[in-house]
């Protein structure tokens, strides 16, 4: 694969768990980027870029001459807000990027997202990039008129998590906390905002499981989307439904990385891969692509704090 030109940076990643090695997979694809450090405080943690072995610090106080252009987040999300706050303390000048959702709770992610500290922080929405969904808002965009307007949408997200609830819930908070940032986000696509009107648990507490009604607004219109979210299921599934005024439908399989548009049941448009790209490596790509290009991640802070709304304002109890 070609190298990608962006303008430099240097990074450092705190956290080095697996979805750091996603970030570092793909980073390694562009040029000018060289992550200098890492920070994680599980003495078993290293660290390599490009073939190089790289420090490894236990906290963010341990930096000593070194400033980096961006610090990579990828921490529990428990964590964010204590994270997010050293760094804004000993680097105000940098910009962070931050695994979602930027807290599990809204005071915390409101923090996170606070312009006023001098930290610039964006949200990681990967799920936004993922390649079916980036076809299916130009196509949508492109023969918006033949479509007619948005009516409703359905949405299931669901990892097997319930046999390591405790673990899971330990590090992704619920269901709902991890995969509906994700839904939202895709939705957030299609809309110019998203409110939450309904949310309640189903079932067992093990099962982490969710039924949640959201208005979209598109324009001077109007959608409810609905979303449910589990962890009680044997293998991982996210997909997403979207039904249109005159008829078209957009089904979109977001494991499978495709998608499909149908105008009366009869397929009339066709999206796919083949395979060579890990799915999550595609999504993380495109968003560090345009990351580089304009310096921010889908949503400006503001309307990144809104959605955070719609995940965590008022939730429930399991």
């Amino acid at each position: 694969m070609m190298a990608r030109r962006v303008p430099p940076k240097t990074v450092a990643v705190v956290g080095l768990g697996a979805v750091a090695r996603t970030h570092l997979a793909v980073l390694a694809d562009f040029e000018n980027v060289d992550i200098v450090c890492g920070v994680d405080p599980d003495p078993d943690r290293h660290l390599s870029f490009r073939g190089r072995s790289l420090a490894v610090f236990r906290d963010l106080t341990e930096i000593s001459g070194i400033a980096p252009d961006l610090f990579i987040v990828t921490t529990p999300t428990s964590t964010h807000r204590a994270v997010h706050g050293e760094m804004a303390r000993l680097f105000p000048g940098a910009q962070a990027l931050v695994e979602k959702p930027a807290a599990d709770n809204l005071l915390d992610a409101g923090a996170v997202l606070d312009t006023a500290g001098g930290l610039t922080t964006n949200v990681a929405y990967h799920m936004a990039y993922s390649p079916e969904v980036l076809w299916a808002a130009k196509t949508v965009d492109r023969v918006a008129d033949e479509l007619g307007e948005i009516i409703s949408a359905r949405l299931v997200f669901s990892d097997p998590y319930e046999q390591t609830f405790e673990a899971a819930s330990a590090t992704y908070g619920s269901s709902w906390i991890d995969s509906g940032i994700n839904a939202l986000s895709v939705l957030r696509r299609f809309s110019d905002s998203v409110t939450r009107r309904f949310l309640r648990p189903l079932g067992e507490r093990r099962w982490s499981a969710y039924e949640a009604v959201l208005e979209c607004r598109r324009g001077r219109t109007s959608f409810d989307a609905t979303l449910l979210t589990s962890w009680h299921v044997t293998d991982p599934g996210r997909s997403t439904r979207l039904f249109f005024s005159s008829g078209h439908e957009f089904l979109l399989d977001h494991h499978a990385v495709s998608a499909y548009q149908l105008y009366k049941g009869e397929v009339v448009g066709l999206f796919g891969t083949d395979g060579t790209t890990p799915r999550r490596e595609a999504h993380y790509r495109a968003l560090y692509q345009e990351f580089f290009e304009t310096g921010r991640v889908l949503l400006t802070s503001v309307d990144s704090f809104d959605l955070h709304r719609a995940l965590l304002d008022s939730l429930p109890s399991a």
